[in-house]
This record gives structure tokens, C-alpha cells and sequence, in this order.
């Protein structure tokens, strides 16, 4: 190689080396989103509403104090936001006791296992998530058919399952049916 050919390659390495001091370092990077959190409110406070975004009180007071399990789907000025399937509220970092989560969200299609004839074996979507503070664990609630389950389940009950074309048509549409009880 020529002594003009070194000159050039080291200018391109110069180069380089400039454009990747100008990218931030992993270090400087936004914090990718955090996973969501679940948990519930127990209690509502002595003191007041001022813990609930001001269009949101009537809704979390007919929602909270219970054992409906929320997820924490992140936050909008000093506000969180959390959502109970397609109930969505703004509420400040107050009161909330988190649970671990199982791997089931509201909504999600899942099979209930017999496990021994202890269970009726069924598909459906969960349409709700109870906190069981006697057990410690999350009981929940599916649709099937589009017809309420009473029996409340486990998660060693259900298992993940992709819907079927003929069930997706059968199912109701839950999100209009919550938009005109608002």
C-alpha cells in the first residue's frame, strides 16, 4: 500500500470513529418501555379524591376499593394510567398493592384444563381478574361463547390458545358493549 492509500484509509477510519462518538452510548439511550405492572386498591383514602385524575373520580369510585386486578400501562404527566380490560384510568402513584403477574391479560384466549375431571373443559376469553388474598394468587373469570362463566379459575387451570375463525365471530364486541354503559 502507497503512503497516499494509508493516508486515505486512516481518513475513512477518522471518519468513522467521528460518526460513532456522535451516536449516543447504550448508557445515554431512553430506558426501553418498563413491562406493565398489575396490582389492585384494597381501601379507598379518608382524605379525598385528589389521588384520581378529575374525569375519572365517578368511574374509579363504581371500580375501587375491590379486588379487580389493574394493569399499570404507563404514565401521562403526573398521572398513571391504569386499565382494567377497556376501563382506563389516570390516578396518582397512591395505594396501589402489586401483585406478580401470571401471564394472562384480560381478553386473552385461553383453553381451561380438566386436570382430572376437576375442571369442565372449555375454551374462552378472560373477562375478568380477581385478587384472591386468601390464596395470594389472581382468579379469573372467562366468557364462553360469549355467555359469563361463573367458576372462578387458576392459572394452573388455563392455557394460551390462538381463537378460532368461527369463535372470533361468535364472541360480542365487549368494548362497545363498555362504551355505551359510560
Amino acid at each position: 500500500m502507497s503512503r497516499q492509500q494509508s493516508r486515505r484509509a486512516g481518513n475513512v477510519s477518522d471518519r468513522n470513529n467521528a460518526r460513532r462518538s456522535k451516536e449516543p452510548s447504550p448508557e445515554r439511550l431512553a430506558p426501553l418501555k418498563p413491562e406493565p405492572k398489575y396490582g389492585f386498591y384494597p381501601w379507598w383514602p379518608e382524605d379525598g379524591d385528589d389521588w384520581v385524575h378529575p374525569r375519572d373520580v365517578s368511574l374509579a369510585r363504581s371500580n375501587i376499593p375491590g379486588p379487580k386486578v389493574f394493569k399499570r400501562d404507563g404514565q401521562r404527566g403526573e398521572y398513571v394510567i391504569i386499565s382494567y380490560g377497556v376501563l382506563r384510568l389516570r390516578v396518582k402513584r397512591t395505594l396501589w398493592r402489586e401483585v406478580p403477574w401470571e401471564g394472562f391479560d384480560m381478553g386473552d384466549w385461553v383453553e381451561v384444563m380438566s386436570r382430572g375431571a376437576v375442571n369442565s373443559w372449555r375454551t374462552g376469553t378472560i373477562r375478568e381478574m380477581h385478587w384472591d388474598a386468601r390464596w395470594n394468587r389472581i382468579r379469573y373469570y372467562i366468557d364462553e361463547g360469549g355467555q359469563p362463566i361463573p367458576k372462578a379459575y387458576s392459572r394452573e387451570d388455563l392455557r394460551h390458545v390462538e381463537p378460532t375463525p368461527q369463535a372470533t365471530e361468535t364472541a360480542p364486541d365487549r368494548s362497545s358493549r363498555k362504551k355505551r354503559e359510560r
